[in-house]
């Protein structure tokens, strides 16, 4: 039978505390610093959104078009475009239970 000592013991204690200090150092040598994984949680400045005008983002697109900015045409391959007339819904009460939807045009309604 085999006995075991007390310098067994504390022989096997050490080989396992000098296993896991070299274990630890391994992972944190291939773990980044902390100043690198904060830095990596921000966009760089190229990746950053910037204020654009509404000019600067169409009037590329327009240019290839042959179509200047400023002067967008109201017809499309010859036919006529037709005016949005903006409407604005409007309740209005018949009876004490009933009631009716109105469309109304926006103009209409602001010369009231």
């Amino acid at each position: 039978m085999v006995a075991i000592t007390k310098s067994m013991v504390v022989l096997s204690a050490l080989t396992a505390a000098g296993l896991i200090v070299t274990l630890e150092t391994m992972l944190r040598a291939q773990e980044p610093s902390a100043a690198v994984q904060v830095n990596e949680r921000f966009p760089r400045t190229d990746e950053t959104f910037r204020p654009v005008t509404m000019i600067d983002f169409v009037a590329p697109k327009l240019a290839d078009q042959g179509v200047k900015a400023d002067r967008l045409s109201g017809a499309t391959d010859g036919a006529v475009v037709r005016q949005v007339s903006r409407v604005i819904t409007i309740e209005r009460r018949i009876g004490a239970n009933t009631s009716e939807l109105m469309r109304l045009p926006l103009a209409d309604l602001a010369q009231r």
